[in-house]
């Protein structure tokens, strides 16, 4: 039975005279509402105004074909109001986000407490003007992000669980400077409440919840990590409803930016109850598996890989680039549960910190991909684009390269530290001229063979490495000599996609893969950011090394020297070079625009064949980019607190 007090916590009834709320309470009518229902739909008749309860709803509207959100409500607010006093049909869709109770006041009452106390329709009024004024804004300003719940689950007993839900605790608070609560829903010993060492001073019971309950059962993580443990006992017996869970998440979420469940290990209701009011699931699977994600539906999977005891280090069922696997070896998990130690605090360079710092960056939609575009050697600007970006401790998150930038992009990938490949680099010197007149070959499909260079690329990469073996995950631009059309490499043999990348049309054969014949994808999608966005990034990073054409160096037998030697008849392939060169720079400068930023090294006086120039070219590299990092930061900063426009 819903009490007057409760009444009263509603905007709609603030301020109402207490007679009146016992005279409107009896006409009220009480309805449930799980995930996903719709409340109303927009061009119905409407003839009651909703309270919220409990839960969180969705108002949205179609305007020109688009559905457009207006506002998430939750306890505390109501909607409806405008089909009421109009007479007009819905003009919003209501749609549960978090299951809801739901109070319906019916058109005829509405009226007759308007009459007895007009206090119900000045807060309509200022509700109202206040929802204007926030859509209006919004016009304007980005969109604060609204609350998430991230289930972490295993279908799997596995220990690890806990240590990936409180170590992305953890690593969420330190990325996005938000509030974090994790809602521990472990039947089994230890919890995370033992394991960390803390004193659980109150719980809840069976009956429902409040938010001043709530607040009491609120335990207080290093950190700057909250966590509300729920009772095991009452979790085991089953006498914990779907209401409740809905109830418990529905406050934490007005109190905290992220929740993040950590779900039993046991099968039971409540586990799937938590996973179907999730937002997003990070899905932990071990290696050798594929992942059950048939089981979910609306939710943003994240899978994570992890590595049995004693079971073969087996990665052949991979396909992705670059998945998300926990290192195998259990010391961390193992000082987890014996000493409560957090990996992402006491040791935030590990392999297992950088893991749970990326799945961070993906809960909270703040991947950052870097797009890496040029030819030959002005791409040698972009080591000096990732120095700035590691010694400033901005993480890369994944990576899309044409021509050489995919070789820079592959080093930094596979896990090469910016000094490692910046001294690569330096080492060109003593390996010119890349190609020379004894890789003449004109009968192959072009002018000159990558042999040379990919002998070269084999003294730092393993001539065998796949994509899904790099740190970090990566697309080689292409495009398929036969229909013109782009081809963005992701799995697979890394050199084929690395040849076929560099494969200049004219300059160097076209590279067979999977059968089909490919060349440098430079030519028709130089920066490709594009590619960023079918990954997945959330922030935009172009990295363009053209520029418009400038006149040749004198004496030309100088300029060919570095590459190609003294062989006068080979100035052809500066010919073919120079015909793409303005044509790469207006399409790059043209889809650049999508970038939330582009950083643009001033390589004049720099040739597309100056390897012996690299110093220059690499500290042409990070002064664009120290120039560009405020402008960064700031983008990384709107991220943590507003949401994708």
């Amino acid at each position: 039975m819903i009490s007057i007090s409760e009444l009263r916590k509603n905007t709609l009834f603030s301020g109402v005279k207490v007679s009146e709320l016992r005279r409107i309470l009896p006409t009220l009518r009480q309805e449930y509402y799980p995930r996903s229902a719709e409340i109303c739909r927009e061009g119905e008749p409407g003839s009651c105004i909703y309270i919220i309860l409990s839960g969180q709803v969705k108002l949205t509207m179609t305007e020109n074909a688009r559905t457009e959100t207006l506002a998430y409500l939750n306890a505390g607010d109501f909607f409806g109001e405008a089909s009421v006093l109009s007479n007009e049909p819905r003009t919003v869709t209501a749609e549960v986000v978090i299951d809801a109770e739901i109070l319906l006041l019916g058109q005829q009452h509405f009226y007759d407490l308007v009459e007895r106390d007009p206090t119900v329709m000045h807060n309509i009024i200022r509700t109202v003007d206040r929802r204007l004024r926030r859509r209006t804004l919004g016009m304007f300003h980005q969109q604060p992000k609204q609350s998430q719940i991230v289930a972490v689950y295993s279908p799997k007993r596995i220990a690890v669980k806990t240590f990936v839900a409180v170590n992305l605790a953890v690593s969420l608070s330190k990325q996005t400077e938000q509030s974090i609560v994790i809602l521990d829903m472990t039947m089994s010993s230890p919890n995370v409440a033992e394991t960390l060492a803390l004193s659980v001073q109150s719980t809840i019971g069976e009956d429902d919840i409040t938010e001043e309950q709530v607040k009491q059962v609120l335990i207080q993580v290093n950190a700057g990590v909250t966590l509300f443990p729920m009772p095991s006992e009452l979790l085991r017996a089953g006498k914990i409803s779907r209401e409740q869970i809905a109830g418990i998440l529905s406050i934490l979420k007005t109190l905290f930016q992220y929740i993040v469940i950590n779900t039993s290990t046991e099968i039971s209701n409540n586990t799937f109850e938590a996973l179907d009011l999730s937002d997003k699931v990070v899905l932990l699977s071990p290696i050798g598996e594929e992942p059950p994600v048939g089981m979910f539906d609306h939710q943003d999977l994240i899978p994570v890989y992890y590595f049995l005891p004693d079971a073969p280090q087996t990665d052949a069922h991979l396909t992705e680039s670059a998945p998300l696997i926990l290192p195998p070896g259990r010391i961390a998990e193992q000082r987890f549960y014996e000493q409560g130690e957090i990996i992402v605090l006491e040791n935030p360079l590990s392999d297992e910190s950088d893991t749970i710092s990326r799945i961070a960056r993906h809960v909270a939609d703040m991947r950052i991909g870097v797009a890496l575009g040029g030819m030959a050697a002005r791409c040698l600007s972009h080591i000096g684009v990732l120095k700035v970006l590691e010694e400033h401790h901005i993480p890369i998150d994944m990576i899309a390269g044409s021509n050489a930038g995919a070789i820079i992009g592959a080093l930094y990938a596979f896990g090469m530290k910016v000094a490692d490949i910046e001294q690569f680099a330096l080492d060109f010197k003593r390996h010119l001229p890349l190609v020379s007149i004894r890789d003449f070959s004109p009968f192959g499909g072009g002018l000159l063979s990558q042999r040379r260079i990919m002998t070269l690329l084999t003294e730092y990469l393993p001539e065998k490495l796949t994509f899904h073996s790099l740190k970090i995950p990566l697309r080689i631009i292409t495009m398929t000599l036969d229909v013109g059309q782009k081809l963005a490499l992701n799995s697979g043999s890394l050199f084929n996609g690395i040849e076929a990348s560099l494969a200049i049309p004219g300059i160097f054969p076209p590279v067979k893969y999977d059968g089909k014949f490919l060349v440098d994808g430079s030519i028709i999608n130089p920066v490709p950011i594009s590619d960023l966005l079918e990954m997945g990034a959330d922030i935009l990073v172009g990295v363009s090394s053209f520029a418009p054409l400038t006149p040749s160096y004198t004496p030309p037998p100088l300029h060919y020297q570095n590459l190609v030697g003294y062989a006068d008849n080979l100035k052809i392939v500066d010919i073919i070079i120079r015909s793409f060169q303005n044509l790469q720079y207006e399409i790059s400068t043209a889809k650049a625009m999508i970038a939330d930023l582009t950083i643009a090294p001033e390589l004049i006086g720099y040739s597309w064949s100056d390897f012996s120039k690299a110093e220059g070219i690499i500290t042409a590299g990070k002064k664009a980019a120290e120039q560009a990092l405020p402008e960064l930061i700031n983008v990384i900063n709107n991220h943590k607190i507003y949401s994708k426009l």
